[in-house]
Parts: C-alpha cells; sequence; structure tokens
C-alpha cells in the first residue's frame, strides 16, 4: 500500500503507514498512540513513517532500489534506537540485528524464501538465498546508492514477484531472482518495526 499525499513530510499521520499490517484505521491509531508513550518508540515510529513517505514519492518515479535504501533506514534506526546504540557507526551490524534478533520466524522464513540463485558453474540447481545473505543483498542496494550513487542499474524486483524477467547480478557474479515484492518487504520491515516499539514498551 502505497500512501500518496501532498502533505509536507512535517504533517503526515504514522498511523496510515502502519495499515497494512495491523487490522484497521482504529488499531493503527492506537498502537502509535502508545507509541507515542515511549520516547525511543516514538522515534522509530515516525522515523518509519518519514522514510515511508519519502520512498513512496520516488516510487513514482520508478526507482526500486529507492525503496530497499529507506526500507534499510528504517531497519539501522529501530535496531540502534531498541538496542541503545549511542555511536555514530557499526551501520551493517544493527542492520543485521533488526533482521536476525527482531524479526520473528515466520517473517525470516518468508524472507529466506524470496530470493533464488540460478545454476552456475559452482552451483548445479536452484537455490534460495539464505537469511544472512539476503540481508546482505539488500544491504549492499543501500551501500551502492549511499556511496556510489548506483541506483539505476539495480533494477531486481518491483510489486509483481512472479516476473521472471527481473535478474540482480549479486557480487557474487550469482544471478538472483526475487521472488517477493517491494510491498511484501515493506510489510515485514512495518511488523519488524512494531515488535521493536512493542520491546520499548
Amino acid at each position: 500500500m502505497r500512501i500518496k499525499t501532498e502533505k509536507h513530510i512535517a504533517e503526515i499521520d504514522p498511523w496510515e503507514y502502519f495499515l497494512p499490517v495491523l487490522n484497521s484505521e482504529k488499531d493503527a491509531k492506537i498502537f502509535v498512540k502508545k507509541a507515542r508513550g515511549n520516547r525511543n518508540s516514538r522515534i522509530i515510529v515516525h522515523q518509519c513513517a518519514r522514510m515511508l513517505y519519502l520512498a513512496d514519492k520516488i516510487h513514482q518515479q520508478g526507482r526500486p532500489a529507492f525503496d530497499v535504501l529507506f526500507f534499510i533506514i528504517i531497519a539501522e534506526a529501530a535496531a540502534k534506537i531498541k538496542f541503545n546504540y549511542t555511536g555514530e557507526r557499526d551501520s551493517k551490524k544493527y542492520v543485521y540485528k533488526f533482521f536476525e534478533n527482531i524479526l520473528n520466524e515466520e517473517e525470516k522464513d518468508k524472507l529466506e524464501k524470496s530470493f533464488i540463485k540460478y545454476p552456475s558453474e559452482k552451483l548445479q540447481k536452484d537455490a534460495y538465498l539464505s537469511l544472512k545473505e539476503v540481508v546482505a543483498l539488500l544491504y549492499k542496494v543501500r551501500c551502492d546508492i549511499v556511496h556510489r550513487g548506483v541506483y539505476f542499474d539495480i533494477i531486481f524486483f518491483n510489486d509483481n514477484p512472479d516476473d521472471d524477467n527481473i535478474i540482480f547480478q549479486w557480487k557474487i557474479k550469482q544471478s538472483v531472482s526475487p521472488k517477493i515484492s517491494t510491498n511484501d518487504l515493506r510489510k515485514i520491515i512495518l511488523k519488524g518495526v512494531i515488535r521493536a516499539c512493542e520491546i520499548e514498551n
């Protein structure tokens, strides 16, 4: 669910961004209200909403790599705040902590069935990426944009997970095909954010 709004980023309603993974508008509003009662949870929720606002603006231009960038920013912020990190480094470490320590087993299992490595000289049959490999892949997309300004050739999934024509050449020179949409990945991130806030409260 993409949020199309003409509001300024400072005027958005955070509950709207959590609606896709909560049962109703009422539940979404209750969650945000409760989160605002805790300083750390409030920061996590507002940061998440702001990043999704930006992701939705750019998504309209057809650049899915930026979706991943903002999802990873959300994951890093949630993990650093939840684990009381006060430094200015360790981005990769805390992105991994989000996926490994905050997501539940169902969400991890879904990610482990989201990317397929196609056969190569070293790999004789199709195989799914492990959770660590999935996180490495997503983090690499983040680094390619942030550190190298590369986003235009990273078109490796869209909102149609059955589109087999979208292939991403990973750093190990292994063809990888996604079996997850950006919207489904977004929902996994949102569920992790909610869980991080519940832990805080």
